[in-house]
Parts: structure tokens; sequence; C-alpha cells
């Protein structure tokens, strides 16, 4: 019982130290009591610039980043032509038609129970169709 006393005490004082500031000791004055800090460790010269950045020795935060422009990724895979093509029937004519107009290949006709990746290639071109294989739309991915 004693040794579970003496070890409860230690751990007691463990935390209890635990809790103290970490950071550099305290200078004591004369009179026992805890001296102010010196004016030359609170105040920086007139000339001395003081930042308040979370990133040291960074001088700005960065720019933020533009927001992305949908037009440009429309012309990227030829998205916008397809509004001439909505409520056509996607024949083999039609898409021989669409391919024609976006000057490409990289063109996936999706339908309701389509499976398709999830990787997004701004270059491809994906035209959406209906049950009945009538397109409804399409958009660059």
């Amino acid at each position: 019982m004693r040794i579970y006393l003496t070890i409860l005490a230690g751990a007691a004082a463990l935390a209890l130290a635990a809790c103290g500031d970490a950071g550099a000791p305290e200078s004591m004055g004369e009179d026992g009591a805890a001296a102010a800090p010196s004016d030359a460790a609170t105040s920086a010269a007139p000339d001395t610039p003081v930042s308040n950045s979370p990133y040291p020795g960074a001088s700005a935060p960065p720019e933020p980043m533009p927001a992305p422009d949908s037009t440009s990724a429309d012309d990227e895979c030829g998205a916008a032509k397809v509004s001439a093509y909505v409520a056509q029937e996607a024949t083999p004519a039609v898409r021989a038609r669409l391919a024609a107009d976006v000057g490409h290949d990289r063109i996936r006709w999706v339908g309701p129970d389509t499976v398709v990746t999830m990787d997004f290639r701004p270059d491809r071109l994906n035209v959406e169709l209906d049950s009945a294989g009538v397109i409804t739309g399409g958009k660059c991915s």
C-alpha cells in the first residue's frame, strides 16, 4: 500500500510539473518575486519591421488563385457546340456531324445507364443522352 501511495504522489508531482510554463525560466528579482521582462526583450528598435505573419520570413500572404474560367474548358473540348444538337436523336449520322463540328473524336456518349470512369480530361467531350438516345447536353470531362 505504501508503494502505491508513493507512486501516486510521484505521478501527481509530474502532472503538476507538466502544467508549468514550458518557455524560458523566469528570472527572479532580489526580493524573490519574478522580475519583469527587460525593455530590450519586449520592444524592437523603431526601424525593425515587426510581423505577425503565421509564416515567418514571408513578406506577404500568397495571392489567391483565380476562379476557373468555364468557357475556356467548354472551348477546349467543344461542349458549346453540342447545344445545336440538343433534342436530336444520336444516330450515326448525327454523331459523325457532331464529331466533325468539334474537330476531334474524344467523345463519350453517356446514357442514363452508362458506366463511366471518374477521371477528368478537359479535352474530352461527354455528350449526355436520355433513355431514348436523344442528346440532352454536353460537357468537358
